[in-house]
């Protein structure tokens, strides 16, 4: 847009002129100045160009939309119908006063800064302290923490169970153990040659050391049942 027309005293009157909102008299009075003014003559006729590129890229929309054929205007360039509406909007703003592509260009920037912040997460606080301003761009996730069961793994009756079951096993094997030992002390004293009274003297302290130690372990693994077992000590710590 011209700056000298922003001085024309007509100017305000040309967008009127141009939709027709004039009286009659004040038309004529206009249509006199365009004969004599012509930067109003040429901002009119850039008005008018405007208003043709916007009434084709209309026609052909509505065109597109219903399905008709596209129907070619002699007025209208030969061009795709984007190029048609970007040069339509080209020509608007530049023929626009200066205080409206300034709000045009203002709007759009605060869309943008709007649409930016929806896509960070921003957050913004305000309180007595201040201002904060916070994004969730660089965000983590909350860490994934496993909850711990509130049931326990075993009853009372089971691990019960299984404590007696290892009880039970360890002295059946010690006691097949000592049974064992006492067998082979008893097959090596047969599988020997009988000795001499001399040689009879002296093995059997040696001999009886070995069953008695034998006899102990047995008496030992017999008094075990009296001993307070490993599930009465875990029931009292659980109570």
């Amino acid at each position: 847009m011209r700056r000298e027309s922003e001085t024309c005293t007509y100017w305000s009157e040309l967008i009127a002129y141009l939709y027709g909102e004039l009286s009659a008299d004040e038309r004529s009075e206009f249509e006199r100045h365009l004969l004599a003014c012509a930067i109003c003559r040429e901002e009119l006729s850039g008005f008018e160009r405007t208003r043709a590129f916007v009434r084709t890229w209309k026609a052909r929309a509505e065109e597109a939309a219903v399905g008709l054929p596209a129907i070619s205007l002699g007025s209208a360039p030969n061009q795709p119908q984007w190029r048609q509406a970007l040069a339509a909007l080209r020509e608007f703003f530049a023929l626009s006063p200066a205080w409206l592509r300034v709000t045009s260009a203002v709007a759009t920037l605060v869309v943008c800064a709007l649409a930016a912040l929806a896509v960070a997460h921003a957050e913004l606080r305000v309180s007595s302290e201040g201002v904060a301003f916070r994004t969730g761009i660089f965000k983590r996730p909350p860490a994934q923490t496993k909850a711990a069961s509130s049931e326990p793994l075993y009853t009372q009756e089971e691990m019960e169970r299984i404590v007696a079951e290892r009880i039970a096993a360890a002295r059946a094997q010690m006691l097949d153990r000592i049974q064992s030992e006492q067998l082979a002390t008893r097959e090596q004293a047969q599988s020997m040659p009988h000795p001499s009274p001399a040689q009879a003297s002296a093995q059997q302290p040696d001999f009886e050391h070995r069953v008695r130690r034998s006899e102990q372990a047995a008496v030992a693994l017999a008094r075990d049942d009296d001993a307070p077992r490993l599930s009465d000590l875990l029931s009292e710590i659980s109570d």
